[in-house]
């Protein structure tokens, strides 16, 4: 048993939960929101609440380290970093697109794949990574912009996209089929990996870990 509490702030979705190994206690989300900042503490006071986990019984905070939103992911990361250190608990920060895709992989399995996990961006730009149809990570978070992609190498491929640039990426001039997977960026996507990075014991330090924002600030 492992007694768990998820943050996502990585979009502008506000998303937390506890769970018992990969059974949800509690969950809360805002969708489409700006106010990170405002309902993040609520959000957690509330799950805390309504599973009657108490939070010394946690045993580490499973955090989206980006990419992602700036705002969101600083608000995210300091806030589990601080629980972390009052409740002397470890901290677990994963890659947000990284994980997406392995949650398309789980939602549409095929070894014959490719998943494409997506992350709006400004005005033409998207962040993404892609997975193989064997979970092998193909390519890790990068920025890009939409029109200078080249997907076209594996037309011969079942390519899956998930995120949420679809529109963006109607845009583009691409020679593939790109079928679309709908998943929401929340929290209880990060259940699988929260288990298996606690059961490796792959734990992240309090003082150096910082957000993967993978650009400069503007």
């Amino acid at each position: 048993m492992a007694l768990l509490l998820y943050i996502d702030t990585s979009s502008r979705n506000c998303s937390v939960c506890i769970a018992d190994d990969n059974r949800v206690l509690a969950s809360r989300i805002q969708m489409d929101s700006n106010s990170h900042a405002q309902i993040l503490a609520s959000f957690i006071d509330e799950v805390f609440e309504e599973s009657g986990i108490k939070r010394e019984e946690l045993e580490a905070i499973v955090v989206s380290a980006g990419p992602g939103s700036y705002t969101g992911l600083r608000i995210g990361m300091s806030t589990a970093k601080g629980m972390c250190y009052a409740l002397g608990i470890p901290l677990i920060a994963l890659d947000s697109l990284e994980n997406l895709a392995l949650e398309m992989y789980r939602q549409e399995p095929n070894e014959d794949a490719i998943y494409i996990a997506t992350l709006d961006s400004r005005k033409g730009e998207i962040y993404y990574a892609v997975m193989d149809g064997k979970q092998n990570l193909v390519c890790p978070s990068t920025p890009a912009i939409v029109k200078d992609l080249d997907w076209d190498k594996w037309k011969s491929k079942c390519v899956y996209i998930g995120g949420n640039t679809f529109t963006k990426l109607l845009d583009g001039t691409f020679e593939i089929t790109l079928k679309t997977i709908s998943l929401t960026y929340r929290a209880e996507n990060y259940l699988i990996l929260g288990c298996k990075y606690f059961s490796n014991k792959s734990f992240d330090s309090l003082v150096y870990k910082e957000p993967n924002y993978l650009k400069p600030f503007q």
